[in-house]
């Protein structure tokens, strides 16, 4: 992001605990320097998973989202079902997919 970032994002990072979460100083720093980019860190152990519904209980309800979302296969199947559930066309939800080994 440079000095002609000009989105709201709402950025939301799920870690089993957040002493797993990496780049955090950097993702902080982005924060402080961008208004419209809002981090929101999950710590499984303690939030319980990240699920659609507590995303979307942060962000705005009149905005057309898209959704961009990276991850476990389980965790993406999860969080996509979830925001068409709450009315997110399936064409709006992007994903990109990793598999841990």
């Amino acid at each position: 992001m440079d000095e002609h970032f000009d989105r709201d994002v709402g950025f939301f990072y799920s870690v089993a605990h957040e002493s797993d979460a990496l780049y955090l100083e950097e993702i902080n720093a982005a924060a402080a320097a961008h208004p419209g980019f809002h981090p929101h860190i999950t710590d499984s152990s303690r939030d319980g998973f990240l699920t659609a519904e507590k995303a979307a209980s942060v962000m705005p309800s009149n905005a057309e989202l898209w959704i961009y979302i990276c991850g476990p296969p389980t965790m993406m199947t999860g969080l996509a079902k979830g925001f068409q559930q709450l009315g997110i066309p399936a064409s709006r939800i992007r994903y990109e997919q990793f598999n841990v080994r």
